[in-house]
């Protein structure tokens, strides 16, 4: 049976005439808020770049911008440009943000991820530093808009080998003390056979895990199974439907036994905020468009499962080097297929 989609309620994050907002991440803190984290520069690659959040405190109605998550440029002035973040929550409340530092794009520094903490809701932050100190540009972005728990264990999506960009390894990496150290818990894809890049993982409705990845090459998505985390499979090519021929930089999340799937949905020339639903990740389907971008190039999107099978995407509606808005939809959806059982698998997506 089809999934149908009623857009509820949109609201504006950001708006700044003069700045690029580009790629965003959203979680709910312990206190109820949404918090969103977004890029905040003149320019993809610009030098001045720093990521700035904002808080919802009724569900995703209205946003209010707060203090800036991270700004590099306190800690070297000229050498760091902050780029897409990733929020995840630890199982004591606190609140993290990676920063993907580009320093690649003028050479200027190595790139790296760099790790800011808020103890309050969102309301303050403070620098961590490197997640990974010992060798910092080793782990150089993030590849998912958020990372996720099971049960007191953090795992978050991210990406090594900047030299070899977009077909670097995607690796998953593993906190058990509320994010303090991070190692490495196992390697999702690598080589570029397809070269893939940016995936969330979600949990499978029949049970273990799946990340659907885009391959920037070739304009193609795949989705990569594992029964545990630790060993994921070969990639395989996933039908997209609509007519389109891919989702830029995919994201998701995991409702009533139900993949959603959502991003930059391309269609020849032209640029959609969409979203779509699978039971496998493979074979999707019940396709509608959140926002038409037209000409604008980028769309990224992150998502939060509500109450009420209720889900909220946030996503940008810009285009490269173009100074942006950041919106957030809410969306009421009526499963027409309903399967709640999870696999007894507390997971935050």
């Amino acid at each position: 049976m089809a999934t149908e989609y009623e857009l509820s309620h949109r609201a504006d994050i950001y708006v700044d005439a003069s700045h690029y907002t580009h790629a965003n991440s959203v979680i709910e803190a312990d206190n109820g808020d949404l918090i969103s984290a977004f890029q905040y520069s003149t320019a993809h690659s610009g030098g001045d770049g720093k990521i700035k959040s904002a808080i919802s405190s009724n569900g995703g109605k209205s946003w209010v911008a707060g203090n800036d998550a991270q700004d590099l440029l306190s800690l070297t002035p000229t050498a760091y440009q902050s780029l897409n973040p990733l929020l995840c929550k630890a199982p004591n409340g606190d609140v993290l943000c990676f920063g993907s530092t580009r320093g690649r794009y003028d050479n200027s520094a190595t790139p790296g991820i760099y790790v800011t903490k808020s103890i309050d809701n969102g309301a303050t932050w403070s620098n961590v530093g490197w997640l990974n100190p010992s060798d910092p540009s080793k782990w150089f972005a993030v590849q998912a808009s958020s990372g996720f728990n099971i049960g007191s264990d953090m795992y978050a999506v991210i990406g090594t080998d900047d030299t070899v960009w977009p077909n670097s390894t995607t690796i998953l990496i593993k906190s058990t003390d509320n994010g303090a150290t991070w190692s490495i818990y196992s390697t999702i894809h690598s080589g570029s056979s397809p070269g893939l890049s940016y995936g969330q993982v979600l949990a499978m409705p029949t049970g273990g895990y799946c990340v659907v990845m885009m391959d920037y090459t070739n304009n193609k998505n795949y989705v990569i199974y594992s029964d545990d985390l630790l060993t994921w499979g070969t990639p395989e090519e996933c039908t997209i439907p609509g007519g389109g021929t891919h989702f830029w930089a995919c994201d998701g999340s995991v409702a009533s036994g139900t993949l959603f799937l959502h991003g930059r949905y391309v269609n020849g020339t032209d640029y959609f905020v969409s979203i779509c639903t699978s039971q496998d990740g493979k074979v999707w389907s019940d396709y509608k468009v959140i926002e038409d971008i037209g000409a604008l190039e980028n769309g990224y999107t992150s998502s939060l499962v509500l109450g009420n099978n209720q889900l909220l995407v946030t996503y940008s509606t810009d285009e490269y080097n173009t100074a942006t808005d950041l919106r957030s939809i809410l969306i009421d959806t009526i499963i027409g297929n309903e399967n709640t059982n999870m696999t007894g698998v507390n997971m935050e997506v």
